[in-house]
């Protein structure tokens, strides 16, 4: 009928989009998802959105105004922020109610504490009254010992008459009458005897009762004294939890009032919001009808432009949800955190309150067991009394049973006021529980009511501006829905995550104690290592103090044998001085100038027998000399520099006597030619040669002055002195292997040393690692403690802590007393360390006559006389001085 249309072509196209695709998605990640099937069903190509977009900004310049999106994106804004802000509202309300709940059972744990607090003073009242029946069984044994006395007595007393009777019908028989007087004088003293028994009796019966009035006055002060405590106790703990409650509603009170003033200003705000909305809808409607001419050829590209817009606002209230959903989370983690520091609090008051019971409890339970070891040692005084008095009591029975009688009414009457106050006390606590429970239960309701009352307010204005905010745009409805939804779900999952990280927390909770006992078994294992180990770095402490100990024996007995020796070579250091003393004044008496050749020869003669004299007591001396070193070789309390200093100097000595052989051997030659010489007649010769001679002689004292010696003879004196030098030769070669021995005996006992010290030093150091690992391990296993408490009873709990601080105590002094004899034992160490560093320091000096031994000193001193003449030393410029 009607001629088809020159849009459509005959090949269809298999691409075209079906009904409903061009319908706005809600999705966040594509909000330009739209303009894909534009561009692929190819029925809109022309004009792209771009262009239309400059055609529409193009246009808008001129007379095409578009649609301001702020004010939909600020209607968007208003519905979203209110049913967040009725969620919060409602959310707030449950925890209101979470925390009411709280507070109620916090409440009923106080009063459930405060009636076992009266339930225990009730149980000692009633333990009291217990012990005070036990003393009135007590009594009552008494009282049937005091009747069976009573009952002995008149037995006794009717046998007294039964004798007398006896005595008078007996008076008449003479030749009995002495023995029945001498029984009637012994009746009268048994009587006497019983009459002081009985007053004795009567006195000890007389402080029994004073002492058990005194003993019940007591108790019934203490039970009074225990009722009032439980009783100001648990006032003073009401008082504390209704001020504290008070204080609480002051704060919720304000914290209500402070929320609703802002929600009055939102509700103000928002409804501002409304009004300015609807005048730019109107606003908008004016203009839209006005320009509805103009914006006809603009349709198209003005839906497009209005789609992108609607599909930007979307990404931006997308955007927006994301963000409240961000805030929600961080104030679900604060209110999260407040939870916890809540959770905090209440364990921290509650620990506190446990920890004042268990005070309260302990203190109690002490003096419960004073009091019982006060009675069972007065009970255990009065048997011992009554078992010794048993024999003595047999009269006063009527009294002691009058006095018992007043007692036993004082008891009764002081029950019966205990039990009236103890019943007052309960009264008035149970009074006072259920009046601040009443009071409690009122202001709760009270609450509760006027939370419902503000919830219907707040529903009631919900509605209304649910109702208002109905007339926004259906897309603006779905993306409100949309977001419920997703803060429904995001509620949702914040309350599952909550659970879940309960859940953990108590897993958490439950293997944190079970790690916490194992660390504490291993602990104790370590502490069981450590004092193992104390005990074997104590006996090897002891070891090495036992050791020290010899050490500075030997130390002090060698000191002694060096002061011995020291005085030896005083005394003969001294002897020396007076020979030498000697011999200068004979070098002065004989220092007349030589007058002839005879003389001279005379002279060398003298002096080659005195030097051959010298030389047998040179060897005597070293005949000494061998058998002091063989005593000191058997001592072997030889220290190594000494030993190093004496043979150095002899090893020096032995070879300077070497070569003071040789050269005098050289000079005695020359003498003996000078000699044969002189005596040709050639006597001015001989003078100047003795001169000369002289001279030399004062040059060779030069370097004799470490010998003091003048060797002249022939050679035989010469083989001597080769004799004594293969002497000294062996004896330094027994003095090298002596000292060898003792060097081997010296390293031996340094490396025994320095092994034990570095035993004890890597023993110290295992220590303290062992010490500070356990401290690490105790401060954390303490942390642990301190955050988890030990153990659920609160008994064991603090029992645990203190066994642990009790632990820890003792490790401190046993660490600071290991400490102490670890530096005791260092400053002995050191102390015998700078002992061997100044024996070592006795070894070859410079000046080799400051180190010369006995033995050196003893051939150089034979040397020291010089056949009686001075000798003149010259210097070196050409002065000369006489020894």
């Amino acid at each position: 009928m009607f001629p088809r249309s020159q849009r459509f072509k005959d090949d269809v196209r298999p691409d075209g989009p079906g009904p409903g695709d061009y319908d706005p998605v809600n999705d966040p990640l594509n909000p330009h998802k739209r303009y894909g099937f534009l561009d692929k069903s190819g029925r809109w190509t022309e004009p792209k959105p771009s262009e239309s977009s400059q055609l529409l900004s193009l246009g808008g310049k001129e007379n095409v105004p578009s649609v301001s999106t702020s004010t939909r994106h600020r209607n968007g804004a208003i519905k979203t922020s209110t049913g967040t802000e009725e969620v919060r509202l409602r959310r707030e309300l449950d925890e209101l109610r979470e925390q009411l709940e709280r507070q109620k059972l916090a409440a009923q744990r106080d009063a459930d504490a405060a009636a076992e607090r009266l339930r225990k003073a009730e149980t000692q009242a009633r333990e009291a009254i217990k012990e005070r029946n036990g003393v009135q069984a007590i009594l009552n044994a008494k009282e049937h010992e005091l009747a069976e006395v009573v009952a002995m007595y008149n037995a006794s007393k009717a046998n007294l008459e039964k004798a007398e009777k006896s005595a008078i019908a007996l008076s008449d028989k003479t030749a009995k009458t002495v023995a029945m007087q001498r029984r009637l004088e012994d009746l009268e003293k048994a009587n006497a005897k019983l009459t002081d028994q009985l007053s004795q009796a009567r006195k000890n019966t007389e402080s029994d009762r004073r002492r058990h009035q005194s003993t019940v006055q007591d108790l019934s002060l203490q039970l009074e004294s225990a009722v009032a405590n439980a009783a100001r106790e648990a006032e003073n703990t009401l008082a504390d939890r209704e001020h504290a409650w008070t204080i609480e509603r002051a704060a919720i009170v304000e914290e209500a009032a402070e929320r609703q003033e802002v929600l009055k200003q939102e509700v103000a705000r928002r409804d501002a919001a409304i009004a300015e909305m609807r005048e730019a809808t109107r606003k908008a409607e004016e203009q839209s009808r006005e320009r509805q001419a103009q914006a006809v050829k603009h349709v198209k590209n003005t839906l497009a432009d209005r789609e992108h817009a609607w599909t930007t606002e979307r990404a931006a209230i997308v955007k927006e949800a994301v963000e409240r959903q961000e805030a929600l989370e961080q104030e679900v983690a604060r209110r999260e955190a407040a939870i916890v520091e809540m959770r905090e609090a209440m364990n921290r008051a509650e620990e506190q309150s446990r920890e004042r019971q268990a005070q309260a409890v302990k203190k109690a339970k002490n003096t419960l067991a004073d009091r019982e070891h006060a009675w069972t040692t007065e009970r255990a005084a009065i048997v011992e009394e009554a078992a010794e008095r048993q024999e003595a009591l047999e009269q006063e029975a009527a009294r002691r049973e009058a006095a018992i009688a007043e007692m036993r009414e004082a008891m009764n009457r002081a029950e019966e006021q205990s039990r009236e106050r103890q019943a007052q006390a309960v009264k008035k606590a149970k009074n006072a529980l259920a009046d601040r429970e009443h009071a409690w239960t009122t202001e709760r309701a009270a609450i509760v009511e006027e939370a419902a009352g503000r919830q219907e307010a707040l529903e009631q204005e919900v509605a209304r501006r649910e109702a208002v905010i109905a007339e926004m745009r259906e897309a603006m409805r779905r993306a409100e829905e949309q977001s419920r939804e997703r803060h429904a779900q995001a509620v949702k999952q914040a309350k599952n995550a909550l659970a879940d990280r309960e859940h953990t927390w108590t897993i958490e909770r439950a293997t944190i104690v079970e790690k916490a006992s194992e660390r504490q078994e291993a602990l104790e294992q370590e502490v069981m290592i450590r004092d193992a180990t104390i005990v074997e770095m104590r006996e090897a402490m002891r070891r090495a103090e036992e050791q020290s100990r010899e050490r500075q024996t030997q130390t002090v007995k060698q000191a002694k044998w060096h002061e011995e020796r020291t005085a030896e070579m005083q005394a003969w250091a001294k002897e020396m001085q007076s020979k030498v003393a000697t011999l200068e004044e004979r070098a002065r008496q004989d220092g007349a100038a030589v007058s002839g050749l005879k003389d001279q020869v005379q002279r060398i003669a003298q002096e080659r027998d005195e030097a051959a004299r010298n030389c047998s007591l040179a060897l005597r001396d070293l005949d000494a000399t061998k058998r002091e070193l063989e005593s000191a070789r058997r001592k072997g309390d030889k220290v190594e520099a000494e030993l190093a200093g004496q043979a150095a100097a002899l090893r020096d000595a032995l070879e300077e006597t070497e070569r003071k052989v040789k050269r005098m051997g050289a000079e005695l030659a020359s003498r003996d030619v000078k000699i044969k010489e002189m005596e040709g007649g050639r006597v001015k010769q001989a003078e100047a040669e003795v001169g000369r001679l002289a001279r030399v002689v004062t040059e060779k004292e030069k370097e004799l002055v470490a010998l003091r010696r003048r060797l002249e003879g022939g050679e035989g004196e010469a083989k001597r002195w080769q004799e004594v030098a293969v002497q000294a030769r062996e004896m330094e070669e027994v003095i090298l292997a002596e000292k060898e021995k003792l060097h081997g005996q010296l390293q031996e006992s340094e490396s025994r040393r320095t092994e034990i010290e570095e035993q004890l030093q890597s023993e110290v150091r295992f220590l303290m690692q062992k010490h500070s690992l356990a401290w690490d391990e105790m401060e954390r296993v303490n942390g642990i403690n301190a955050e988890l408490m030990g153990h659920q009873n609160p008994r064991q709990r603090i029992k645990h802590v203190h066994k642990l601080k009790d632990e820890n105590i003792a490790l401190k002094k046993d660490n600071l007393a290991l400490g102490l004899l670890r530096d005791e034992q260092r400053r002995k160490i050191m102390s015998l360390e700078r002992e061997v560093e100044s024996l070592r320091a006795l070894g070859p000096t410079v000046n080799p006559v400051a180190s010369r031994s006995r033995v050196v000193r003893h051939i150089l001193g034979a040397e020291n006389v010089m056949g009686g003449r001075s000798v003149i030393v010259t210097d070196s410029n050409g002065s000369g001085r006489v020894l």
